[in-house]
């Protein structure tokens, strides 16, 4: 028996990086997962990956900085599985490669919305979809502290 045997585990930016080994790992461990992003090509193969590792899982494809994509997601994720048990809030980008100067409004609020605001939406669709029925209540937001030349977005605070 893996320690998420019969549990359904939501991972966002699960088509790369932390949340593409959490969603592998995960599955391997016996969850169901629904690994979330926005490159189908990417979700694929981390499904693969995931069945390669004897697990299962899907993906479902959604923006998740976009508050309306979010809903539309735990929609959908009410009507196949009935439950969440697990949320793994990892999606996020690095951002231009710009100094503070040089970095636009717009460059700084794609970041935001990615980082933050994804997580926000995906935390209060949890809470409030009284029809998603959570059995432990486990939430898990991955955050990461690094300092990358150029990199505004991380450097900032």
């Amino acid at each position: 028996m893996g320690r998420f045997d019969e549990k359904i585990m939501l991972v966002t930016g699960a088509t790369s990086g932390i949340g593409r080994a959490v969603a592998i790992r995960a599955a391997k461990e016996g969850a169901t997962v629904v690994a979330v992003g926005r490159n189908e090509e990417r979700g694929a193969a981390v499904v693969a990956a995931m069945e390669e590792a004897g697990g299962k899982g899907e993906f479902m494809k959604c923006d998740v900085s976009n508050k309306d994509a979010v809903k539309a997601l735990f929609a959908e994720i009410q009507e196949k599985y009935g439950k969440l048990d697990v949320a793994v809030n990892n999606a996020g980008i690095v951002g231009a490669s710009k100094t503070v100067e040089e970095l636009e409004d717009d460059d700084w609020f794609q970041v935001i919305d990615a980082n933050l605001n994804s997580c926000f939406f995906c935390c209060r669709r949890s809470k409030a979809d009284a029809a998603i029925r959570w059995s432990h209540r486990e939430r898990v937001q991955c955050c990461g502290n690094a300092w990358i030349p150029f990199r505004s977005s991380l450097c900032c605070k």
